[in-house]
């Protein structure tokens, strides 16, 4: 086994250790329940471990200890899921969830924790609509990001909640948000700054007036909603003429939101951004077909730039205006890809994501000693190039300073590529690697191991393998395999 496990420090144990306490306590309860009745033992058991976290856990690692037992509890999903929609079992685990959340929580995550780059796969299981349940009493509760859920009637049990934590600065809600959760945000939480909805169908143009409530927006993503073209207009339109007061001073809701993500996006919507959202550093946007970005070159402060169904040559023309400024650049369906002229004209590029199905034509590696200046500054890569191997190797050889790789290919030999990869490009900085493959020749266990041994900084490496330098790689796999629907296994 090849493997390196170095010792967790104290409050990792205690919390590993303080979780395992959390589930059996859950699994006893669940018979007591089956066989009997036990409620006035479970509350008052509960109300322990309750008065247990306030007293000994500081406010300082609140959420990471909350997070935790919310995962342990989480992961029992294999043993209670023949339960769940029982009363009783609900009863039980809403009691054993509010005891377990701190009260001064400040950030609820229940995104994906270790695939940050995938948006395909269910990330919790179960336990994620009992806290929804429950945040409305965290008084100090500013973030809560909430991420595909496993649960298929997840409507029903976010309807039951009648309000949230009125501290709220940030509300993520991925694919399954719909307009009557918008609507209970909207009358509860009148500092929002952040709203992301993505890919949410079930939000329509009837969140729009909802939407326009929250006058302290910084970020907006609705992106893969079901708001119409129609709907866009509205919202943009709401929006600039939108005022807010504050300090002495009066100013345009637009004028303040700093990152916008949506689609339907036609040439008048990118008309009214460019004319009434002048501060704009990120957009992420899907264009209707006929649309024409140019006028984005007007953005002067644009740093990251997502677009989807764009043709690449609008896109090289606007990388040439952003060439000394962008930061992240995000491009999905946008036709056969110059990539060199990526690597040639964006100086400061620090994120590179592309998705394409196209087999695009490649330089010659021999037509490029040296790396290029907008793939060497590349410091976190997501290529999902599912039919162009050879532009997999291509970019991969030319980051020499990438630190985050996530790669997906369907054709080829993975082995080639990254032998080839390797005598070109040492991946010397790289930290973590992810390589998913529908290829028949997988990446084997003498080229992973390789990888390995070329790479002195990498802690995780994913795909038909995983790899840790630290920690606990059995729970790694788990994971893994919980999000992925595969059962890796490990060097």
């Amino acid at each position: 086994m090849f493997l390196h496990i170095q010792p967790d420090n104290l409050i990792n144990l205690a919390m590993e250790a303080l979780g395992d306490y959390v589930c059996t306590l859950c699994l006893q309860f669940m018979e007591l329940y089956h066989k009997g009745s036990a409620h006035r033992k479970l509350e008052e058991t509960c109300k322990l471990l309750k008065d247990l976290l306030c007293d000994t856990v500081p406010p300082s690692i609140a959420n990471e200890v909350t997070y935790k037992l919310l995962r342990s509890l989480d992961n029992l999903y294999d043993d209670l899921h023949d339960f769940i929609k029982e009363p009783w079992c609900e009863e039980i685990l809403q009691i054993l969830v509010v005891s377990v959340i701190h009260p001064a929580v400040t950030k609820l995550n229940f995104g994906s924790d270790h695939l940050p780059a995938l948006t395909y796969g269910y990330e919790w299981n179960f336990i994620v609509p009992f806290v929804y349940r429950a945040i409305r009493d965290l008084s100090s509760l500013k973030q809560l990001q909430i991420g595909k859920l496993r649960c298929a009637d997840w409507k029903n049990w976010f309807l039951s909640s009648f309000g949230v934590a009125v501290k709220l600065e940030e509300f993520t809600f991925i694919c399954n948000c719909d307009d009557t959760v918008l609507k209970i945000i909207s009358e509860s939480c009148g500092q929002l700054k952040c709203l992301n909805v993505y890919e949410s169908i079930y939000v329509t143009d009837s969140s729009i007036d909802a939407i326009l409530k929250f006058q302290h927006l910084v970020q907006l993503n609705v992106e893969k909603t079901n708001i119409s073209e129609f709907g866009v207009t509205r919202l943009l339109e709401g929006f600039a003429n939108n005022r807010v007061s504050g300090f002495g001073y009066t100013w345009s809701c637009s004028s303040q939101l700093l990152s916008f993500g949506c689609s339907e996006i036609t040439s008048s919507h990118l008309k009214l951004l460019v004319d009434k959202f002048p501060n704009l550093i990120a957009i992420n946007l899907t264009c209707d077909r006929n649309c024409n970005v140019s006028a984005l070159n007007r953005l002067e402060n644009l740093k990251i730039l997502r677009l989807s169904c764009v043709k690449f040559p609008q896109i090289e023309q606007l990388l040439v205006t952003f060439c000394n400024q962008l930061q992240c650049l995000d491009i999905c369906d946008v036709g056969p890809i110059n990539v060199k002229a990526i690597g040639e004209t964006c100086s400061t590029l620090k994120c590179l994501h592309i998705t394409s199905s196209d087999t695009s034509s490649i330089p010659a590696f021999e037509e490029n000693l040296s790396p290029l200046p907008g793939f060497k500054s590349v410091t976190c890569l997501c290529l999902r190039l599912e039919y162009n191997p050879e532009m997999v190797e291509y970019v991969l050889c030319q980051c020499v300073n990438v630190r985050v790789a996530d790669i997906t290919i369907a054709v080829g030999n993975d082995n080639t590529i990254i032998d080839s990869v390797l005598k070109r490009n040492p991946l010397k900085y790289l930290e973590e690697f992810n390589w998913w493959t529908w290829s028949p020749c997988k990446l084997a266990c003498l080229t992973a191991k390789k990888i390995i041994e070329h790479c002195p900084h990498l802690l995780v490496l994913r795909g038909p393998y995983v790899w840790r330098r630290c920690g606990d790689i059995q729970k790694l796999c788990k994971d893994v395999a919980r999000v992925m629907y595969f059962e890796p296994q490990f060097l």
